[in-house]
């Protein structure tokens, strides 16, 4: 697997094939063909192994449990993107957005790409019901499901973006751009009454 992510690292994923693992591993192509069985279960287990380690390290959830409402999801969602922004130096991320574009053209893969995607829904749900329980009028008719969903495409949408043009990939501006979208509304108190003047 190590030399398989070193290949797509270099090359792409479309270099990815049983023969330049095996010379990347220094080992016959026949042994990398006992362990996957095929080419495609080589690629399927790269695109969840890539999947895996972009999504899953980095913050987690844990470290902004303490955070008020909404304020849980616009802190740990800005500091995923600029993990993310740290992972583009290695061209991990570039990697992410080959493997969903994979994920939907070969079948094989498209299983791994599905499990990872619903894998990483799954740690924004509780702050998604948190920022609707802290606010449910702000949120009205929206689900954690879908409040998760769009969390996860925005993640997703920023990574593909950071790949396209890296130069728009501004760690700090992104982070803090999600933190005021998804931050508590403030709500002022009443304005106070300007005091009448007094005749002369």
């Amino acid at each position: 697997m190590n030399a398989a992510l070193a290949v797509a690292r270099r090359d792409g994923l479309a270099a990815v094939t049983a023969r330049s693992v095996a010379d990347e591993a220094g080992m016959s192509q026949g042994l990398v063909f006992f362990h996957f069985g095929s080419t495609e279960a080589l690629l399927s287990a790269l695109v969840a192994h890539v999947s895996e380690e972009t999504l899953t390290t980095g913050p987690t959830p844990v470290d902004f449990a303490k955070l008020p409402g909404t304020g849980q999801l616009g802190a740990f969602l800005g500091a995923r993107l600029e993990h993310l922004a740290t992972l583009g130096d290695c061209r991990v991320v570039d990697l992410l957005v080959e493997a969903w574009v994979v994920g939907l053209q070969a079948p094989a893969t498209r299983k791994s790409v599905r499990a990872a995607a619903a894998k990483y829904r799954e740690t924004f749900l509780p702050m998604a019901r948190a920022a609707i329980a802290a606010e449910p009028e702000r949120f009205a008719d929206v689900t954690a499901d879908s409040l998760a969903t769009l969390v996860l495409s925005l993640v997703l949408g920023t990574a593909i973006q950071g790949a396209v043009d890296p130069s728009t990939w501004e760690t700090h501006t992104l982070g803090a751009a999600v933190r005021a979208l998804l931050s508590p509304v403030r709500t002022e108190g009443p304005k106070p009454t300007p005091r009448a003047r007094r005749p002369r």
